[in-house]
């Protein structure tokens, strides 16, 4: 639609209209420790980011202020992971990571070769943390069942509010064969320290292969906050995404993607307005070299509302396309 602000909203990442954008200039430097050690081992991992997909991943008090506005409105950096990383000999060995990391929360990831499509879907944006601080232990009970449990400054969050700590935890299993595979997450606890508002939310995937080439994941997501609502009222929010990709050659994969997503009291995407969000999105993966990656997809957005939303809050539906390309190195 080109909208005069040449912005997709509510859709982020790619969130700029008929412009390139580089997304994503990632490094990381890691030592990971050895899940087989009979001994202790120590390791850790640091990631830098710059590009216009920072500004959504930063966390308060770390890399909100590094770069100001007047540097660049879109471009800014990104500290998403600093954190120091243990491996316990005790039974199946038990890892303890310290510090600054991703969240176990969902399905998609905020690194691009991580995803099979550009775009991300509308929990990923608006329904789940992206980073934490804290400390996570990791235990894998047997062959099957793993265990996750630990405490963490809330969401997005490395140095404010040091009193608002949440409980961050999952339980995931998969069969003998690999074939199929499930993971339970939540994160439950204090929204900031000037108040004893909790907040609640969990994630349920599920991820099968058909065959070798076919695979499914369905995802389950719902959050509460207490008395975040306009009106005072306590907020839900929840969806179901869907998922279908199938490997045609080792060089190239077809997608499908299918979400609802509902904010109920419209307190994670339009402030004070409720609705449902709908999105339908193809892609394609394309690998010419094992170091070089395309992605195009065709997006349609749809939602129920009682204000505009897409193409500058003017209409209830939106069509993009988009495409972008991975060089790893």
């Amino acid at each position: 639609d080109n909208p005069d602000s040449r912005n997709n909203f509510p859709i982020t990442y790619n969130d700029r209209v008929n412009e390139f954008q580089m997304n994503q200039f990632y490094l990381y430097l890691e030592r990971a420790v050895n899940l087989e050690s009979d001994s202790w081992d120590f390791g850790g991992r640091f990631d830098f980011m710059f590009g216009t997909d920072a500004r959504f991943t930063q966390a308060t008090g770390l890399d909100d202020q590094i770069l100001s506005e007047n540097f660049s409105r879109f471009y800014d950096i990104a500290l998403p992971q600093a954190y120091v990383e243990i491996f316990a000999p005790f039974g199946n060995g038990i890892v303890a990571k310290l510090g600054h990391f991703y969240t176990i929360i969902g399905y998609e990831v905020v690194t691009a070769p991580g995803n099979f499509f550009y775009s991300h879907a509308y929990t990923m944006q608006y329904a789940e943390p992206f980073t934490h601080t804290g400390a996570l232990f990791s235990y894998n009970i047997n062959d099957n069942w793993s265990l996750s449990s630990g405490a963490v400054l809330g969401w997005d969050n490395f140095d404010q509010d040091m009193d608002t700590w949440n409980y961050l935890g999952g339980l995931s299993w998969a069969n003998d064969e690999a074939t199929t595979s499930v993971a339970w997450s939540i994160i439950t606890g204090g929204v900031d320290g000037s108040s004893s508002d909790n907040r609640t939310m969990y994630s349920l995937v599920l991820t099968h292969h058909f065959t070798d080439e076919l695979q499914y994941v369905f995802q389950h997501d719902f959050g509460y906050q207490e008395n975040a609502a306009a009106n005072g009222d306590n907020a839900f929010w929840y969806g179901i995404n869907q998922y279908l990709f199938y490997q045609l050659f080792d060089s190239l994969s077809l997608g499908l993607r299918g979400e609802w997503f509902r904010d109920n009291n419209g307190t994670r995407i339009i402030e004070d307005e409720a609705g449902s969000y709908f999105e339908i999105t193809a892609g394609v993966n394309w690998s010419p070299k094992s170091w070089f990656m395309v992605r195009p997809e065709i997006r349609y957005d749809w939602a129920d509302s009682n204000v505009g939303v897409y193409d500058d809050q003017t209409e209830d539906n939106q069509l993009s396309f988009a495409v972008d390309f991975i060089l790893t190195f």
